[in-house]
């Protein structure tokens, strides 16, 4: 193999006020450090790849170096260079977008927490990652908190280890998994599968594209009869219309009651 560049991944931890080293690292930060490490460098496509990558652990905080060959190269390439341009994960692949973002999460957690990505050899330039850096998915910014009814088709409920519901939403054809407990569903009473029903939620909803995530149940009840809103307002302008030479309403209907009883 012809090696094309090298990336260090240097963790920087303390547990109990110790900095971890490759000596004394426990077994799950390790097998959790390196698996983040190789998620990174294979993405979401490329897991064959990793069959050419030859790691090395080094001494020092905890670094694993990792010797890439000219495809593995090409392919962390335009990702690393969209993280040395900003700090929007925005348009990276996910899986390394996902490895990125729970480093950084870590450490917002505890700030003694840091990951330094350290390329020899390459135009690429060292990245930084700690309390003080704020990588983050832009997307993440459409999403905010709401409280509402929304109506479905209640196609399940139960689940083995989580009590929920599932629904297909009304306006949106959305599949919805919504969190409850199971004392709610088994005082549930009333409401079949397959029922129209009325949930009050509270959830996150995307600016953009309106769709539900994280949905928690409230309260559940039969579908209740409701008015179209747009039919409402076309019947209104006609009327509005048909009653537009009438000045005094009042006479007008005494009139047509005299009529009718004369």
């Amino acid at each position: 193999m012809k090696s094309k560049g090298i990336i260090k991944f240097k963790l920087k931890q303390f547990v109990d006020g110790i900095e971890v080293t490759p000596t004394n690292i426990n077994f799950s930060d390790f097998l959790r450090f390196n698996k983040e490490v190789a998620d990174f460098i294979a993405g979401s496509e490329n897991i064959a790849l990793l069959n050419t990558a030859h790691p090395e652990i080094e001494q020092g905080s905890y670094v694993v170096k990792v010797v890439l060959t000219a495809a593995l190269l090409q392919a962390v390439q335009p990702d690393y260079e969209k993280l040395q341009a900003g700090e929007s994960l925005h348009g990276m692949d996910p899986k390394r977008m996902a490895v990125i973002d729970r480093w950084q999460k870590r450490s917002r957690k505890n700030p003694d927490y840091k990951v330094d990505l350290l390329p020899q050899d390459s135009a690429l330039k060292p990245i930084h990652i700690s309390a003080k850096t704020d990588f983050h998915n832009e997307d993440e910014k459409q999403w905010v908190k709401i409280e509402r009814y929304v109506r479905g088709r209640l196609f399940e409920q139960g689940g083995k280890n989580k009590a929920n519901i599932h629904l297909t939403l009304e306006t949106t054809g959305q599949d919805l998994v919504v969190e409850t407990t199971q004392d709610f569903l088994n005082k549930l009473s009333g409401v079949k599968t397959y029922d129209t029903v009325q949930v009050r939620i509270v959830a996150e909803e995307n600016r953009i594209t309106k769709k539900l995530r994280n949905p928690h149940l409230i309260d559940l009840s039969p579908h209740l009869p409701y008015y179209d809103e747009d039919e409402l307002n076309r019947a209104i302008e006609k009327g509005t219309k048909a009653w537009k030479d009438v000045t005094n309403i009042s006479q007008w209907i005494a009139e047509q009651r005299g009529a009718a009883h004369a």
